[in-house]
């Protein structure tokens, strides 16, 4: 699947960057009803290798999933700025390791 294809038709709680085999995703469960009784903060944001490509029949659609034991960066908060700023550091990340590996 082309990332490309991903535009457009995630739920507007989901971020999503693929680049080389890699993904940055955030996760704002504000106004969410993804994972609710999670104990994790407001906005989850990680850096992981694409396991494979996993369709989910709740929002219809094909979503890279992630081994999050592999992850490489990660991060939580409940504050709005704080969150933007960690997700251009995730979008960071992703470049770098994926320029890393061509």
């Amino acid at each position: 699947m082309k990332p490309s294809s991903l535009e457009g038709s995630l739920p507007p709680c989901l971020r999503l960057a693929v680049f080389e085999g890699w993904r940055a995703w955030w996760h704002d469960r504000r106004g969410c009803d993804h994972n609710a009784e999670s104990d994790r903060k407001l906005v989850f944001i990680n850096v992981s290798p694409i396991t494979k490509w996993l369709y989910t029949v709740d929002a219809g659609l094909v979503l890279p999933e992630a081994n999050l034991s592999q992850c490489i960066w990660g991060a939580e908060t409940d504050d709005t700025d704080t969150a933007e700023a960690l997700w251009l550091e995730a979008l960071e990340k992703l470049r770098e390791v994926a320029y890393a590996e061509v």
